[in-house]
């Protein structure tokens, strides 16, 4: 297979050299960390880093800076600035960014190049804002392959939210792509890459030798006593060393903090609105209109000025703010010397000045130009429902064109401006469903927070509720929330809504399951499912008893899901699937339902379902052994989670790989994760990740060999009270809290407790009937154990690879206790292979010291070849083998067609193939270890 595109630029790599120029003296460290990444970038080794910092301290200087660097080092630069009134535009800041590309946009799919044009305007088609985002990726991985690029993306603050969720998207993607992604955000603003986890670095003050060389390189010949003056004032930030300077010493008293306590931003501010406050009015209002609209020509201001002061105005009326230093003026367009100065003159500016000036903009603006309705908003006074009506219609074309932020944003003005409540009732309801759908589910909270939703009526209450129920991670914060829940679904029923009947049941019953409810409370809810008249083998029915009563049920439950149409099922009825099967112990079946659901999610671009139902494969793939399947599912649900702003999902899917890995033989860094999470309120609330944890705690520690530590673990399950316990998990677990009580002779402490849940499980799932039949073996004497061993090998267990090793090794250790080596040698054999397979290293060890007793020698464990590859390597490896092409892949898992060659150009040698065609049968190699072990020596 050929070489990725752009790896042959690390042999013509070439020292990089950082730019000069006096407005950097002191910024060298931080010049390296810049140049850094720009030569990683040059060795396909792409990544991003956001600059940090108050305003006026050199940020943007920076961000240049690396751009003559890149520049000079024959990358190609695509540059983006924030400009604080294009914030309500959905993609202003892309369309910058990438707008020397979009002459490329043939080298794309079609849809693809379709979608960007949507996001642009120049197409009717429906777009979301992850297949905008990863349009973006390929097109700037296209342009990289010919030439590695740098971005640059400065006053990301001002950013239109759309945009910021693109970069985000990218900057997470660029680890084997030849981009460099540099952005700066200045202090204050909230981060829109902080659920990107995009590395972040903090620009600080400049030190006191360096703050002395930039003052007195800007203004030479001040007197000491000034220079000592001006930089205790500026206190290192750059800008202030600049412009402090030009103020007249009438204005210089005056800027002097008193203490140290005042912000630098604040002097500075003062500073600019001081020299603006000596400035004629015309020059004051030509200031204004260019601060409230920075995409006016000169030409406009002059015209908007001249309307608000109905008087015409010349180019000379510009004259007084030029020679202020406060502007420049080149052809159309006038910039401000620094951003500060804009947002001084604007937010100092009289009320009424601004609401006349905003009227003036809107006036002259194109009726089909979106600045001209922000203008009209901004003008308002009062109520006003036909601009209200504009606006809804605003939110509803850019929700469809995957800008949800802005769709929020305009909903929520408009519900301001409505005059009739319930108007403004359904515009705040449907701005909390757009934020809640594109994953901003603290301001869906906020804005539902904004109405009484005790007050609305039936079908407006059953809204705001579902969107409560779609946005709040905790389970049942509230303890008078289910019984609301459970009347409102059963008024909806006997009003005749049964969709939205349904649909509330389900999320109330699922987060019943992980508040860990009690009986009373899921009886209630499972009253409510009855009333509304579902069939027996009812999907949602079947799904909601496995919340409730899944020992009850179980059966009843995977007899329902086993009448499920062959095929794809809705993706509703997918995520049923998988978690009814979870939560009765059919994992093996949670597996399939949630990987056909993540599929079809994928597809869809319901990212935020991704990560649910790919956390759901990971728990199902890791309680049936399979390690390198639930590695990379909950590598997926932490990719999507941080995509969708998820942080609660996020966290579990971060402490969902470290258990992998504590299955595998890091016990203390999985315990070090969940100690960590479990600080976390909301996630305590979670009695259902919880008791996961303690599980999965609990099993890695018995791997190892820590009976103590796992019995500590297991047994929080069970205790009503601890945050760990929950009524379902605790039979699940069965099996591992025997073993660890016996391994650690705590067995009397829960003797009674594990016989009291085994009469429980009688005739329970065949699942659950796995961890009771491990649990009777633990619990039957040591010279009695040989009946318990063979009724538990005896059943199929061949999608449980994980518990039919540890039975194997069990009996090979129980046969070679009674001095029958020969015997034991036979099931500690399989045991060794099938975990070395699995890769769960500490029970390897220990079958080999088991076999070693018995007088046998084994190798060292070696890691079969498909365990060598990381979680995406594998699910790329997967989808190639079935068939999919780069670009499919790339859709299905929003990575690059370039990012998919490269890993499947550094995969095949793991592999140990030449050709895509051997894929398949290189990854079936591994499923006979995964069954049935071959039992060689």
């Amino acid at each position: 297979m050929p070489a990725p595109a752009g790896t042959e630029t690390a042999e013509r790599e070439g020292p990089l050299a950082a730019p000069s120029g006096v407005e950097l003296v002191g910024r060298e460290e931080l010049i390296g960390e810049l140049t850094g990444v720009l030569k990683a970038a040059r060795r396909s080794q792409g990544g991003a880093l956001v600059l940090r910092g108050p305003a006026g301290i050199g940020k943007s200087s920076l961000l240049a800076a690396a751009g003559s660097a890149g520049q000079a080092a024959g990358m190609r630069v695509l540059t983006a600035k924030g400009v604080r009134n294009e914030s309500g535009l959905p993609f202003a800041g892309l369309h910058q960014l990438i707008r020397p590309l979009l002459s490329g946009l043939a080298q794309l799919p079609d849809e693809q190049a379709e979608l960007l044009r949507s996001a642009f305007g120049d197409s009717r088609a429906g777009a979301d804002r992850f297949g905008i985002a990863l349009a973006t990726l390929d097109l700037l991985a296209e342009a990289a392959a010919r030439e590695p690029v740098v971005v640059l993306a400065d006053d990301a603050q001002w950013l239109d939210d759309p945009t910021t969720d693109v970069l985000a998207f990218v900057g997470r993607r660029l680890a084997i792509e030849p981009i460099a992604l540099l952005t700066c955000l200045r202090d204050g603003a909230a981060d829109p890459f902080a659920d990107a986890e995009l590395p972040v670095v903090r620009v600080g003050p400049l030190s006191a030798a360096a703050a002395r060389a930039l003052l007195l390189a800007n203004s030479p010949g001040l007197p000491r006593a000034s220079q000592d003056h001006l930089l205790d004032v500026a206190q290192g930030n750059p800008l202030a060393l600049i412009e402090l300077p030009k103020a007249t010493g009438v204005a210089v008293a005056p800027l002097t903090p008193l203490t140290r306590n005042v912000p630098v931003t604040a002097v500075l501010e003062r500073a600019f609105t001081h020299r603006v406050a000596a400035l004629p009015r015309p020059a004051r209002l030509l200031l204004l209109a260019a601060a409230s609209d920075d995409a006016s020509t000169a030409a406009e201001i002059l015209q908007v000025a001249g309307t608000v002061l109905d008087a015409g105005l010349t180019l000379q009326a510009f004259q007084p703010a030029l020679d202020a230093h406060l502007i420049t003026i080149a052809g159309s367009r006038v910039t401000f010397s620094h951003p500060l100065v804009s947002s001084a003159i604007y937010s100092s500016a009289p009320v009424e000045d601004r609401r006349l000036v905003h009227a003036a903009l809107a006036a002259i603006a194109p009726a089909a130009d979106d600045r001209r309705l922000w203008h009209r908003v901004q003008a308002s006074i009062g109520v006003d429902d036909g601009l209200a009506d504009e606006l809804e219609r605003l939110a509803e074309r850019t929700a469809a064109q995957g800008a949800g932020a802005v769709a929020v944003t305009a909903l929520e003005r408009a519900a301001d401006l409505s005059s009739r409540p319930g108007q403004r009732a359904d515009r705040l309801l449907r701005a909390a469903e757009i934020a809640a759908e594109s994953g901003r589910p603290a301001a869906s909270l906020a804005l539902l927070r904004r109405e009484d939703i005790s007050a609305l009526g039936l079908p407006r209450r059953a809204r705001a509720m579902i969107v409560q129920e779609l946005a709040e991670f905790a389970p049942l914060p509230d303890a008078d929330r289910l019984p609301v829940l459970v009347e409102t679904v059963t008024d909806l029923t006997e009003s005749g809504e049964l969709g939205t009947a349904a649909f509330l049941l389900w999320k109330t019953a699922s987060k019943c399951w992980r508040a860990s409810a009690d009986a009373g409370q899921r009886g209630q809810l499972l009253d409510a499912a009855l009333k509304l008249g579902l069939a027996d083998d009812d999907v949602l029915l079947a799904a909601v008893r496995s919340c409730v009563a899944p020992l009850t049920w179980g059966n009843d439950v995977l007899t329902a899901l086993a009448r499920v149409r062959p095929g794809q099922p809705e993706l509703g009825t997918s995520a049923q699937l998988a978690r009814a099967a979870l939560f009765v112990g059919d994992y093996p079946q949670a597996g399939r339902h949630a990987a056909v659901g993540c599929r079809a999610a994928r597809r869809q671009g319901r990212l935020s379902l991704v990560t649910q139902l790919a956390l759901v494969n990971a728990q199902a793939a890791l309680w049936c052994g399979n390690l390198d399947e639930a590695a990379a599912a909950a590598a997926e649900s932490r990719r999507s989670a941080a995509d969708t702003g998820q942080s609660a999902w996020a966290t579990l899917a971060r402490v969902q790989e470290a258990l992998v890995e504590g299955l595998r033989g890091d016990y203390p860094a999985a315990a070090a994760q969940v100690g960590r999470a479990q600080e976390q309120p909301e996630l305590r609330q979670d009695h259902h990740a919880m008791a996961a944890w303690q599980r999965d705690l609990g099993v890695a520690a018995l791997a190892q060999g820590e009976h103590q530590h796992a019995f500590e673990h297991l047994r929080r399950i069970t205790e009503p009270g601890d945050p760990a316990y929950h009524f379902g998990l605790r039979y699940a677990a069965v099996g591992d809290l025997a073993e660890a009580a016996r391994g650690a002779g705590r067995l009397a402490e829960v003797g009674d407790l594990i016989e009291q849940l085994l009469q429980d499980m009688t005739g329970s799932t065949p699942g659950l009937s796995i961890a009771a039949r491990h649990a009777r073996l633990m619990l039957s004497p040591d010279g009695h154990a040989e009946a318990e061993l063979s009724a538990a090998l005896a059943a199929d267990l061949s999608a449980w690879p994980l518990a039919r090793a540890r039975l194997l090794l069990a009996q090979g250790a129980w046969l070679r206790r009674r001095r029958r080596p020969v015997a034991a040698r036979e099931p500690l054999r399989a045991a060794r292979d099938l975990f070395d397979a699995l890769g769960t290293r500490g029970w390897s060890a220990r079958a080999r010291r088991e076999l070693a007793a018995t007088g046998e020698a084994s190798e060292e464990s070696r890691p079969a070849t498909w365990s060598t590859l990381t979680a995406q390597e594998w699910q790329i490896a997967q989808l190639a083998a079935a068939g999919m092409t780069n670009s499919e892949i790339g859709e299905q898992l929003l990575i690059s067609r370039r990012t998919v060659g490269s890993h499947l150009y550094h995969l095949f040698p793991k592999l140990g193939v030449t050709a895509r065609s051997q894929l398949a049968d290189a990854l079936s190699a591994a499923e006979p270890a995964m069954g049935q072990p071959s039992g060689r020596g």
